[in-house]
């Protein structure tokens, strides 16, 4: 079960706002993406809106997606899991809407949508302090530029398994 965008925003009500805002930037570019893409846009906006739900705690994807998961939204759980850039030396995601919440992720700094380049660059000059964990985030930056260009080249060709009424705008962002 997909939960509805209220239900979502419940639980990200206890987040400090500036994470908030990050979680519905996320969102905005997912479901842009999404419907570009032809994947499931209620799930990615959700997974993208609960991506950072647990941004505070240590291992906050892992501990975002448990907590999904037990309140009986699995479908979430995984994409939320996988969306750190480390993930995608050593779990990367593997369904379209894995790799969609986990680009839309490194397309925000801050509540501000950027290039890739930009947030990648942020992500290695915050993170990359010793040698080790600059080249594996090095390493990573690479394996998320070939991710964009996989999702640049799909753009148009996957068909959608929702309907085109259940893809629109007014529907994600609907009370259900």
């Amino acid at each position: 079960m997909i939960p509805s965008r209220e239900q979502c925003l419940r639980v990200l009500d206890e987040m400090p706002e500036n994470v908030k805002q990050h979680c519905f930037a996320v969102e905005a570019i997912a479901v842009r993406e999404a419907e570009r893409l032809g994947a499931d846009v209620k799930l990615c906006s959700r997974a993208a809106l609960l991506h950072d739900c647990r941004r505070l705690s240590p291992e906050h994807a892992d501990v975002a997606a448990d907590l999904v998961a037990a309140k009986c939204w699995p479908e979430l759980a995984t994409a939320i899991r996988r969306h750190p850039l480390h993930c995608i030396l050593t779990d990367p995601p593997h369904t379209m809407e894995e790799r969609i919440v986990f680009y839309a992720d490194k397309r925000v700094i801050g509540s501000k949508e950027v290039s890739l380049d930009e947030r990648l660059s942020d992500i290695v000059e915050r993170y990359g302090k010793d040698p080790q964990s600059k080249k594996t985030l090095l390493a990573a930056a690479q394996k998320a530029r070939e991710l964009e260009e996989q999702l640049r080249a799909n753009s148009g060709s996957l068909q959608s398994r929702l309907p085109p009424q259940e893809r629109t705008k007014e529907n994600i962002h609907s009370q259900d």
